[in-house]
This record gives C-alpha cells, sequence and structure tokens, in this order.
C-alpha cells in the first residue's frame, strides 16, 4: 500500500513540475494550463482510474490546470506518446511485490 502512495506522490509531482513553464507568451490573462494523462482502461491500472474518477489530479494540481485523459491499448503507444510529447504523465504498469 506504501508503494501506491509513494507513486501517486511522486505521479502528482510530475503533473505539477510539468504545469510550471515560461509564461512569456501570455499577456497576465488567466489562461489555464493544460496537462495531458495517459493510462491503460483496464483493472490492473485502476489506480488511474480511480483518480480520473475521483478528481484527484484536478484537486491536486489546482484551478489553473486544466487536465485531459487520454487511454492506450498497449505500452508501445503510450510510451510513444509520452517520448513524443502527446501526453504529459501517466501510469504504466501494475505494482509488483
Amino acid at each position: 500500500m506504501r508503494k501506491w502512495i509513494l507513486l501517486l506522490v511522486a505521479f502528482l509531482s510530475l503533473g505539477a513540475l510539468a504545469a510550471c513553464g515560461d509564461d512569456s507568451g501570455t499577456s497576465g490573462d488567466a489562461e489555464k494550463e493544460e496537462v495531458i494523462i495517459g493510462y491503460f482502461p483496464n483493472i490492473d491500472h485502476a489506480p488511474a482510474m480511480v483518480a480520473r474518477e475521483k478528481g484527484y489530479y484536478e484537486e491536486a494540481l489546482g484551478d489553473n490546470v486544466n487536465i485531459e485523459y487520454r487511454t492506450f491499448p498497449d505500452g508501445g503507444t503510450f510510451m510513444t506518446a509520452l517520448k513524443s510529447g502527446e501526453i504529459d504523465a501517466g501510469l504504466v504498469g501494475p505494482e509488483q511485490c
């Protein structure tokens, strides 16, 4: 259980850092940052689905961040999306004890 909590804290921290950036292109307006989170929609990846349903990412990142979710059918497409910048963060693989 403690590993899931650590994973969630690390993931949320990563999301918060992804929301940081250079806003030199804005003129002080309250435009929301966008964070795209990817995950696999199956029972092995339930923590991502629960976090989405309960609004944990929105709560942790605040009102100035718009969160979009994308699902992936396999690890290859997920990793390609992560590497190409199509998504900002995600949950990969279940915990193995």
